[in-house]
């Protein structure tokens, strides 16, 4: 049994240094309900959800709404930023940095 979450996110947990087992990346054979349950309360579970959650929706992320302030902000002051057409998908790095000022 492997994580999906876990394993698309790897890279992010194991740039925050979250990653302490990869039972359940690399594949875990105990379908025990103790194991299951640790690892969805494990930090790296959890910093997984977060990314996850990011990417499927960025306009939701604090980067996103403070960046949509800035330019409400300075476009009524001078007139001069112009939002995006369509919303652009948020890189991994752009993640990553949500997610570091979230823990």
């Amino acid at each position: 049994m492997i994580c999906e979450w876990c394993t698309e996110h790897r890279q992010a947990l194991e740039t925050q240094n979250v990653l302490t087992s990869t039972k359940f990346i690399d594949g875990c054979t105990s379908y025990k309900v103790e194991s299951i349950s640790y690892h969805e309360k494990s930090a790296a579970h959890l910093l997984a959800i977060k990314c996850r959650r990011a990417k499927l929706h960025p306009e939701k992320t604090p980067a996103y709404l403070a960046r949509q302030q800035m330019l409400k902000q300075y476009s009524d002051d001078e007139g001069m930023i112009s939002d995006y057409d369509s919303e652009p998908e948020m890189s991994e790095d752009d993640v990553l940095k949500y997610i570091a000022n979230e823990l």
